[in-house]
């Protein structure tokens, strides 16, 4: 895209590609406008050697150094910061921070009129999954102050900016409907369109800043979200939510709530109610980044709140949950909970997306009520005809049961790093994007 926006504003120009995959793959379905030359340079910007013997060959090829650098590469590894591999991370790290500092030392001495970081917004307002590729953009944020500083001191050259840029509707990196949907309930914010982002961009350039965050959407809730610091947001709505007397109806209302927040959940990961405890951690029964994203859009759009998937870190248990709701959207849920013409805290019946206008019961004692009836039936039914002649199996890190139980009492963790002698995944590992590559290095051994 940057390449064709090159093309429209100069009468001619040499624009080099540089990426890690083959030429033909990046080419094949590029519209090359004929007033500019578009080359393809196979090289790591990871690797600061290949680096400087590429900057040496295009100035003798071409008579002069590069004008001008974008620097947009980018690795993503989505997963939770607990389940990530040091390779992994460092993957990740290493194209948005190791390429930077690789870049910058070949090109010091280069009079470059511009040196521009395509970095992201999550380096602003983080990114449930990817704590590292946040962490890594943020670094590229802070180099171009630093290395704006060494233009003023003459030790670099050119207009020195990073850019956090949000989601592009037709960019490289692309998203599921699903999460797009959710960008927008939670955030306000929608795709960038390209020539939206071409103007942004320009707009971005002409500013005396070393970093501009871009966004698109709804102003106002963009502001309230992103730009209001989360904790000055709970003060200002505690304040607003504090009434006479609402320590009792807070008791009744945590109780209904709890039972609604169950529902939500056992819906969402498909597990009975019964199997759900409200002290156990959320991140236990599986959630992860979509999950979370997914919770709370149904939080959301249930009861009008805008809570952001990080809450769930902080309030990581049903029970801490509801405390935080009611404290900082008590007068919010107080409404959605209280039934059509009356004043009082009784409960209101809570829409299922399946079985819309079915009563709920709500107090705790009629909850388990309802839990003992189906753990009843179910072990009535479990109780027909069923005999247990014997067991036996084969596990990871045991030959027998007895093996196999004495590694869950020591909480053994049977995952490996598959060894060589069974497949030797050192060959093959790096980037699955690209051909006979794999990142799978794990198993269990029988």
């Amino acid at each position: 895209m940057f390449a064709k926006e090159i093309a429209k504003q100069v009468e001619q120009a040499t624009v080099i590609l540089v990426g890690r995959s083959p030429s033909g793959h990046v080419l094949k379905n590029m519209e090359i406008p004929s007033n500019i030359r578009v080359v393809y340079e196979r090289a790591d910007v990871t690797d600061g050697h290949a680096l400087k013997t590429l900057l040496r060959e295009i100035k003798q090829k071409y008579g002069v150094p590069p004008k001008g650098i974008i620097h947009s590469a980018g690795v993503v590894q989505d997963s939770l910061i607990r389940h990530k591999t040091k390779a992994e991370l460092e993957a990740v790290m290493a194209a948005k921070v190791d390429g930077l500092i690789h870049l910058d030392q070949a090109t010091q001495d280069v009079p470059l009129d511009f040196f521009i970081c395509f970095s992201s917004g999550s380096a602003v307002w983080g990114s449930i999954g990817q704590a590292d590729y946040a962490a890594a953009n943020a670094f590229m944020d802070h180099f171009m102050y630093w290395r704006n500083r060494l233009v003023v001191d003459k030790q670099r050259s050119g207009r020195t900016l990073s850019i956090n840029w949000p989601y592009w509707k037709n960019g490289g990196m692309t998203i599921s409907s699903s999460k797009e949907q959710m960008m927008g309930g939670q955030l306000g914010m929608t795709p960038l369109l390209n020539e939206v982002g071409m103007k942004a961009f320009y707009r971005a350039f002409a500013l005396d800043n070393e970093q501009v965050l871009v966004t698109v959407g709804d102003t106002k809730r963009i502001r309230q979200r992103l730009l209001t610091p989360q904790i000055e947001q709970e003060v200002i709505q505690a304040k607003k939510n504090k009434t006479e007397n609402q320590t009792q109806a807070s008791v009744d209302l945590k109780e209904r709530l709890q039972t609604a927040l169950f529902d939500v959940v056992s819906q969402l990961i498909h597990v009975e109610i019964d199997e759900l405890d409200k002290y156990t951690g959320l991140d236990e029964y599986g959630f992860d980044s979509i999950t979370f994203s997914e919770l709370a859009d149904e939080l959301n759009q249930r009861y009008q709140l805008e809570l952001m998937p990080t809450i769930f870190f902080e309030h990581n248990t049903l029970n801490d949950l509801a405390d935080y709701l009611i404290r900082t959207y008590y007068n919010v849920l107080q409404a959605h909970f209280q039934p059509r013409g009356t004043v009082g805290s009784q409960p209101l019946p809570i829409e299922n997306k399946q079985e819309q206008g079915n009563q709920h019961r709500y107090s705790e004692a009629k909850s388990n009520e309802r839990v003992a009836d189906k753990s009843s039936a179910k072990q009535q039914k479990a109780n027909d005809h069923i005999a247990i002649v014997g067991m036996s199996g084969l596990f990871p890190g045991g030959q027998d049961l007895d093996d196999f139980w004495e590694n869950l009492v020591l909480g053994k963790d049977c995952i490996t790093e598959i060894p060589k002698e069974r497949w030797d995944w050192r060959e093959y590992y790096g980037d699955p994007t690209e051909t006979n590559k794999t990142n799978v290095k794990w198993g269990v051994l029988l």
